[in-house]
């Protein structure tokens, strides 16, 4: 059951998730020739997973 003040109806992919934490904010900000995608000439931080989080089952997300 989900916990209270979760709405499920308002979940988003996970492309839009992704976006929505790299290149909208870039865009928001007027820096998308700087930030937000990999792409030569523009500054980068890495996270890096053990996993394929666009790709691993949706109830393994938390645990990768």
């Amino acid at each position: 059951m989900p916990t209270p003040g979760w709405h499920p109806e308002l979940g988003v992919s996970r492309e839009t998730a992704l976006k929505m934490l790299t290149l909208w904010p870039a865009h928001g900000a007027f820096q998308e020739n700087l930030r937000g995608s990999t792409e030569v000439g523009k500054y980068a931080d890495f996270t890096i997973f053990g996993r394929d989080l666009m790709a691993v089952p949706e109830a393994e997300i938390l645990s990768s």
